[in-house]
């Protein structure tokens, strides 16, 4: 069974590229709010989140803590455009597995995904 991503980004175009690229090797659920999140997770099996930090209805850290309370296992990639040192010791910080730098292509954010699982 292919891995389960979701896509928690609230900018229709950059989900839907990477929904249709990544959604040749895995299944592929998307969320534009913290709750639309929530609810999926709460339904849905899922391998990876790739999270976007401005979301909004709440900030993407409030929802990076609540995933890594409540779903330990699910590994968890930081998208941002934010390159600072300051947002690197905050990924590491509250448990991200990772940070994508955007602007970013697929196939690097495919291989971040391939590096985790």
């Amino acid at each position: 069974m292919p891995a389960a991503i979701l896509l928690v980004d609230d900018d229709p175009a950059i989900s839907r590229l990477l929904e249709i690229y990544l959604g040749r090797e895995f299944v592929i659920a998307r969320a534009t709010t913290a709750e639309e999140a929530t609810a999926t997770l709460l339904k849905t099996r899922i391998d990876v989140v790739l999270l976007d930090l401005m979301l909004p209805d709440r900030p993407g850290w409030s929802l990076l803590q609540q995933i890594k309370r409540e779903y330990p296992a699910i590994r968890v990639l930081i998208m941002t455009g934010r390159s600072d040192e300051e947002t690197r010791k905050q990924v590491a910080q509250y448990g991200a597995d990772g940070i994508i730098l955007t602007p970013s292509t697929p196939a690097a954010i495919k291989q971040q995904i391939l590096a985790l699982l």
